[in-house]
């Protein structure tokens, strides 16, 4: 039986499915298995055969059965020699082609050296293999780090741009400024306004597996040049619970939040903020002209990389989605309730952000960590 490989999330063992038995990814065969030969008995009358070596197999052969009147025995130093050379070329051509796959599927890393460093320092990885731990034994999925809690007050002397649209449910999928379209259920009925009991405020209440959907985007944010920010709370944190599609649910990239841990699949950078279970939370993602991507969560940031594989682009479909997951998994979901989405035509910067958790989040929570602004 074959040996596979899960890319997503490292399981590794022999199985008869196509995909992986623990997440449900595409798996990646790694080698073959060598097949145990049969022992064959020796001849009473026949010399004693030369003495096996340990970690090789069939060293001696009884040629006498072929030609009937001489012995051929492979030596054993060649036999291992020649399936040395095959485990390496079948190392090469697999390590060749999960390189290929990690550069076409996850785009380059930062060049600046400013992507978010692993919560474990001492865990080390194949340098042979980007991302590809050299322990194949199941790994535990990423924890936040819990580090700062307490955003710094922003200099209110930079103003935050205008925003291009900004929605916010009050008993209306209706943009409250700018001529950007009406957002849309996903599937009609699922959804409804309510009055959230803790703020006061109305807010759509959204099922799981439904979630909503902008489209045409073009005139409201460029595909390669944004920000977005949305305020909402998910019911369920564990495992993968998709925020943010921007293929229009074809593929498995987009903006998740991971065991209360914000991150962008397949990057999976590591968090520094906790999201708390049924609690409100502002993310906001930016993404500018020069491929950078940055996370940030109640104002905080949480990862940056190079989005030059287009990742964080706006699909041709011109279409965002909000709270659904897409069609190759289906199930990375989570009901919840939004209070608020608001998006710009540019990438805001750590500054601007800062000012929009001080002023949104403290109107949603009053107890909001956030040190006062200078008037």
């Amino acid at each position: 039986m074959a040996e596979w490989l899960c890319l997503r999330c490292d399981w590794a063992g022999e199985t008869e499915k196509p995909a992986c038995p623990r997440c449900g990814a595409p798996l990646y065969r790694i080698g073959r298995s060598e097949p145990t030969p049969t022992p064959t008995e020796i001849p009473p009358a026949r010399p004693d055969p030369p003495a096996e070596v340990p970690g090789t197999r069939g060293a001696a052969v009884e040629g006498s059965e072929r030609d009937g009147d001489q012995d051929e025995a492979i030596l054993p130093s060649v036999a291992t020699a020649e399936r040395g050379r095959r485990r390496v070329i079948a190392l090469a051509l697999t390590l060749t082609a999960v390189v290929a796959f990690a550069l076409t599927r996850g785009g380059e890393p930062d060049p600046g050296g400013q992507d978010q460093a692993r919560a474990d320092p001492e865990t080390t990885a194949d340098p042979a293999v980007p991302g590809l731990s050299t322990d194949p034994s199941p790994r535990p999925p990423p924890q936040c780090s819990g580090g700062a809690t307490m955003l710094a007050a922003p200099d209110p002397a930079e103003a935050v741009p205008a925003a291009t649209a900004d929605y916010y449910f009050q008993s209306s999928l209706e943009s409250s400024l700018g001529t950007a379209p009406d957002l849309v259920e996903v599937e009609r009925g699922s959804s409804v306004f309510t009055v959230d009991g803790r703020t006061g405020t109305t807010v759509l209440r959204f099922a799981g597996g439904r979630g909503l959907a902008l489209a045409p985007t073009t005139r409201v944010i460029r595909s390669s040049g944004y920000s977005i920010e949305v305020l909402f709370r998910f019911d369920l944190l564990d495992g993968y619970r998709k925020v943010i599609d921007f293929k229009n649910g074809s593929a498995d990239d987009g903006l998740y939040v991971l065991d209360g841990c914000l991150t962008f699949f397949p990057k999976e950078q590591d968090a520094l903020t906790k999201i708390g279970s049924d609690s409100y939370v502002q993310i906001v993602l930016t993404r500018d002209v020069a491929d950078r991507v940055v996370g940030y969560v109640d104002g905080l940031r949480q990862f940056a990389f190079n989005d030059r594989g287009g990742i964080a682009k706006i699909g041709g479909s011109d279409s965002l989605r909000f709270f659904v997951d897409d069609v190759t998994t289906t199930r990375e979901w989570s009901s919840g309730a939004v209070s608020q989405i608001r998006l710009f035509d540019q990438a805001l910067t750590a500054n601007e952000v800062a000012l929009l958790a001080c002023t949104e989040l403290a109107i949603a929570d009053p107890t909001f960590p956030c040190l006062a602004l200078e008037q």
